[in-house]
């Protein structure tokens, strides 16, 4: 069973790892998409920007008010998801190794 459970544990580790690639980079697109906005001409921008700030309001009276406990609760998953990737980026390394 050693190596069929180590196995899994490889091959979940990994999924998740790949989730985590997925997020970062989403996250890194959304980023940059947003500071080549800012660095729009301003005749472009005033008619964005009016749209924008319609979509914000939109967007922000959808969700209940962010509280410190969410914020508690991102940490805590910013955290477990990189102590995972550290993980499965040793198990990698040591099955690559045998």
């Amino acid at each position: 069973c050693k190596n069929t459970c180590l196995m899994m544990f490889w091959i979940v580790c990994s999924i998740i790892g790949m989730i985590c690639k997925i997020v970062f980079a989403f996250l890194l697109g959304s980023l940059a998409s947003f500071f080549s906005l800012m660095a729009t001409p301003d005749q472009e921008w005033s008619s964005y920007d009016a749209d924008l700030t319609l979509k914000m309001s939109e967007y922000a009276a959808k969700f209940p008010k962010v509280t410190k406990d969410d914020y508690k609760a991102a940490a805590l998953y910013l955290w477990v998801m990189t102590a995972l990737l550290i993980i499965s980026i040793i198990f990698e390394a040591v099955l690559t190794h045998f």
